[in-house]
């Protein structure tokens, strides 16, 4: 009898909270590296660079991962999600695509700082939109117009782009 392997993510994206997560997989991957690992995913997005780490991880170490989303994935959490080999999303479910922000409290830069901060801006957007888009078989392209834009779309359009493979319907 298969006992369930699930992992709940409901929280903001930050490097403590991923390395949570990642001991959490380990203490399953520990149990038996081939048994299928489920993470629930619902969050408003965090850290890019730390939802990197872990889609890297997964990707790297060879998880056995399928992500399911809940509610809302938005912003870095896409890339959490992505890391799954399966996907599945509730019906209800929803994607938040958006830019890359920083916030520079309290800090005053010049020009040169300014223009290294976007640069290391876009570098990090565009890794990430190569990672996601590698994983649904999507476009860069298509990926950053819909950051552009700030685009919310549903589990179904989602499902249309590639990102979900299969969409859950709920009971009544």
């Amino acid at each position: 009898m298969n006992k369930a392997r699930d992992i709940y993510f409901f929280d903001t994206i930050t490097s403590e909270t991923v390395k949570n997560l990642i001991d959490g997989v380990i203490r399953y991957v520990d149990e038996d590296p081939n048994e299928l690992i489920t993470l629930y995913v619902s969050s408003a997005g965090g850290k890019y660079y730390a939802a990197q780490i872990f889609f890297e991880w997964v990707r790297l170490k060879q998880v056995s991962l399928q992500t399911f989303a809940l509610s809302s994935v938005n912003s870095a959490a896409i890339l959490l999600y992505a890391a799954g080999t399966k996907r599945l999303a509730s019906e209800l479910a929803d994607f938040y695509f958006h830019e890359m922000k920083r916030t520079f409290a309290n800090q005053e830069l010049d020009f040169r700082q300014l223009v290294e901060e976007s640069e290391d801006l876009s570098f990090l957007e565009n890794k990430g939109l190569q990672l996601i888009g590698g994983a649904c078989g999507c476009t860069t392209d298509k990926l950053a117009s819909l950051c552009q834009t700030s685009t919310r779309l549903t589990a179904y359009q989602a499902k249309e782009l590639g990102l979900v493979h299969e969409v859950v319907p709920l009971k009544p």
